[in-house]
């Protein structure tokens, strides 16, 4: 009996642990890769994410201003009520997300020319930081430090 009870015991603190750390590995997966601690001089420039477009009907638009406030907008083109929620980032969050934002990966990838793409149709996902957009292609592309910026913006005000 004492020893059901130590594997019961220990079964549930294994199973409390490993969902510790699944939640740990996905707050840290959806952080930008960053190094420690920006300049306290970096400042968040605007940032503009859109998606929709293609076959759909519906388009949603994450906007940042450099003060960390912040607007998700769904526009249904008349087919549904427009939804629009606002707030404000935390210190925290608009800190990483201003050292994100001006870091020279990111932006080298939003100057990064259009593939050649035969595809006439798809979502319209665009991505602007500051005074750069990047309209992504149809095509596949590999572009990680625009698609981290994207999730965090996603997951951080959606």
């Amino acid at each position: 009996m004492r020893l059901v009870r130590y594997a019961l015991v220990v079964g549930g603190l294994t199973a409390v642990l490993l969902t510790a750390l699944q939640l740990t590995r996905s707050r840290a997966e959806l952080a930008p890769l960053l190094v420690p601690g920006p300049p306290a001089s970096v400042e968040l420039p605007p940032i503009t994410v859109t998606a929709g477009g293609g076959f759909s009907a519906t388009a949603w638009i994450w906007s940042i201003s450099p003060d960390g406030s912040w607007t998700y907008q769904v526009r249904n083109h008349g087919l549904a009520p427009d939804q629009q929620r606002s707030g404000h980032l935390t210190e925290e969050q608009r800190r990483l997300l201003a050292a994100f934002a001006t870091d020279s990966a990111l932006q080298a990838e939003l100057r990064v020319p259009l593939p050649q793409c035969k595809i006439s149709d798809g979502d319209d996902a665009r991505t602007k930081v500051g005074a750069v957009e990047r309209v992504a292609s149809w095509c596949r592309e590999d572009l990680p430090h625009i698609a981290r910026l994207r999730a965090w913006i996603k997951a951080a005000i959606t």
